[in-house]
């Protein structure tokens, strides 16, 4: 037990190590605010490669509606929570029980988005929500690597990997 636990110590480093230190160096980004940032520029900005929802049930979700760059929800979240992390977790789970999947995995997408536009140290955030994203879509590893890219170094990644290292080793007592 001693074991599993110093090797997901370890790979949970790494891969904080990797999203905070080495992405930024590879690509030369900072975590500085050099370039000035705005909501509705982050929003505006959104990219193409959004994931969309496979979900057998029908959705009420329109763009017109909550289309991309409109989307009122993380703007609200982001409006009351700013860096919260516990914060943004609480309203998420609060939209996953009345609006429709397709609603909440764009939320989550968006306020990835603003927050890695507004140039926050992000990576927090978006850890905490690859966690709240494995749970949402029930542990699909699938669905929830639409969602892994290199905004706020990677934390969404880091989210679901922790998550699922979590997962395998103390809820179903799995070495790895």
């Amino acid at each position: 037990m001693k074991i599993g636990f110093l090797i997901i110590i370890g790979i949970s480093a790494t891969t904080f190590l990797i999203g905070v230190i080495v992405y930024p160096l590879i690509n030369e980004t900072t975590f500085d605010d050099e370039y000035p940032h705005s909501i509705q520029s982050a929003l505006d900005n959104i990219p193409t490669t959004h994931p969309e929802s496979k979900s057998n049930t029908p959705s009420n979700f329109t763009k017109s509606e909550y289309g991309i760059g409109k989307n009122s929800i993380a703007k609200d979240i982001f409006s009351k929570c700013k860096q919260d992390d516990e914060c943004t977790i609480e309203y998420m789970q609060k939209i996953s029980k009345t609006h429709d999947r397709q609603i909440v995995l764009d939320t989550i997408h968006d306020l990835i988005t603003i927050y890695d536009a507004e140039d926050f140290y992000c990576h927090p955030i978006a850890h905490h929500l690859g966690e709240f994203l494995l749970g949402y879509v029930n542990g699909d590893m699938a669905e929830a690597a639409k969602f892994i890219d290199s905004r706020c170094a990677s934390g969404v990644l880091h989210g679901i990997t922790e998550n699922t290292i979590t997962i395998q080793t103390l809820l179903h007592q799995k070495n790895i």
